[in-house]
């Protein structure tokens, strides 16, 4: 619930990754997401939504094991799945910032200072609707969860985040092998002459002349 007002913030401000320069531009009427970033955002959504509900039955096992004393209501299932949502989309933010290289390093803690006081905003944000009594219970419908319930989070964390760098890791071994993993090549609409030519232009760009913008 607090992911777009804050993790936004760091993609919007996040410093261009080295060697972004040497890219060739986009053509005129490529489609704006690709193949292979349609796959990441598909990745990533199966991510948060298998974690988050398979964190709810994880629960509910726990309830009907009987080596374990605690029983979890259904208010505390709630801010477990929404926390596991939370801080799994930290994880995704933590590996997009880096569109090929590996984020288990140090540049993921340098270099976009606003990274680091999103992250922890939102941590604070989740604590505070999850605790604070009435709030928690009359406007999310949560209850306080337990440390055993925190350690389910920290593990679904970890979970996202090495399954996105696993992605990027796959990404860039097609690299080596000279796949179109930034899908610069026309895939979509044949070949790059035939998309310019049928693409519609705005009346402004007449005046720039055709030659210009085919090159």
């Amino acid at each position: 619930m607090f992911i777009p007002g804050t993790l936004g913030f760091v993609c919007a401000v996040e410093p261009a990754e080295d060697g972004i320069m040497d890219m060739p531009p986009r053509r005129v009427g490529k489609r704006l997401i690709g193949r292979f970033l349609f796959l990441r955002i598909a990745w990533g959504t199966f991510l948060l939504t298998i974690t988050s509900v398979g964190a709810s039955f994880w629960a509910l096992r726990i309830n009907d094991d009987p080596k374990f004393e605690t029983t979890y209501n259904s208010a505390q299932i709630r801010a477990l799945a929404l926390n596991v949502l939370s801080f799994g989309a930290c994880a995704i933010t933590m590996s997009a910032r880096f569109s090929r290289k590996s984020s288990f390093h140090a540049r993921s803690f340098h270099g976009n200072p606003l990274a680091g006081y999103s992250y922890a905003i939102m941590a604070v944000l989740q604590v505070f609707i999850t605790y604070t009594p009435g709030l928690n219970e009359v406007v999310f419908w949560q209850d306080g969860i337990d440390g055993i319930m925190w350690g389910m989070i920290g593990l679904f964390f970890i979970v996202v985040l090495v399954g996105m760098e696993l992605e990027k890791a796959i990404r860039n071994i097609l690299a080596s092998y000279k796949y179109d993993v930034d899908d610069l090549e026309d895939f979509d609409q044949g070949n790059a002459d035939a998309a310019n030519l049928s693409t519609p232009l705005p009346d402004e760009v007449k005046r720039f002349g055709w030659n210009e913008l085919s090159k």
